[in-house]
């Protein structure tokens, strides 16, 4: 018996063009009907998912940032919030490599020292809290995640080089921005996943989760029924249970409904 069903947004549950389906609200009051928590799990804030999925968030778990932050009923029950030396270190790790756009993640805000990003970032594809400074190593916030912004392969590259040097201390992933994302060492969704159902006491057999994305795949393991998408890599496809569809033609909300039989 199905009793949480946890979706990633971006390249998943949205469309290319930062779509919902057009049934999901209906979708999550008939989850909600069978005592079937639906649970976003993303790269976003918190306050970006609030606002996508608003009114019903209110009473929503929310899994945030990658897993570096957890809300239920509006309330923080999980954030790991990264060492400021650390946050230093890796900014002036990667502004040392070159020009890319840096997104500090805080609680509830976002900082970055590009105007151009707080306008994208506050617009309706992502509905962000963004803030605008003139020097980034001058934040002064709780950090929870790190964000640089490029191509998908420039991303890809400097993973394949920073990795290695960061993996005994920090986590990091490439995520549905085209962001490589730094975040404490063991910060997952799969974690945060994990949490929430002991949180919630519900099994790893009575758990959905989809993703299309390698920040995502720690989230499969904890799931009876992993699902990768359609697009997804090759590499992310293999450890998921199933294949899904095509996230322009809504192809989790037709899989939750099936599998809910809603």
């Amino acid at each position: 018996m199905i009793k949480l069903v946890a979706s990633d947004l971006d390249g998943t549950l949205l469309t290319d063009d930062k779509r919902l389906p057009p049934d999901m609200f209906d979708i999550i009051e008939k989850l909600n009907k069978k005592d079937i928590f639906f649970v976003p799990a993303s790269g976003r804030q918190v306050c970006s998912l609030e606002r996508f999925f608003a009114p019903y968030s209110e009473e929503m778990p929310l899994i945030a940032e990658n897993g570096g932050m957890i809300t239920y009923k509006g309330e923080e029950i999980y954030s790991s919030v990264m060492k400021p030396q650390f946050v230093r270190e890796i900014l002036e790790n990667v502004l040392s490599m070159g020009e890319y756009t840096v997104l500090l993640c805080g609680k509830y805000n976002s900082f970055t020292d590009k105007k151009y990003t707080v306008e994208k970032m506050k617009s309706s594809w992502f509905k962000y809290n963004s803030e605008y400074v003139d020097d980034i190593l001058d934040v002064k916030e709780d950090i929870i995640k790190i964000s640089v912004v490029d191509d998908y392969n420039i991303m890809q590259r400097y993973y394949d080089k920073l990795a290695p040097k960061y993996k005994d201390r920090l986590g990091i992933t490439i995520s549905g921005f085209n962001c490589m994302d730094f975040m404490n060492k063991g910060v997952s969704k799969g974690y945060a996943l994990r949490l929430l159902k002991k949180r919630l006491n519900i099994t790893t057999e009575e758990t959905v989760s989809f993703g299309d994305n390698l920040n995502d795949v720690e989230m499969f393991e904890e799931a009876g029924r992993s699902y990768a998408m359609e697009k997804s890599s090759n590499a992310v496809k293999s450890r998921a249970k199933f294949v899904a569809g095509d996230n322009n033609r809504f192809a989790v909300a037709e899989e939750i409904k099936r599998l809910c039989q809603i």
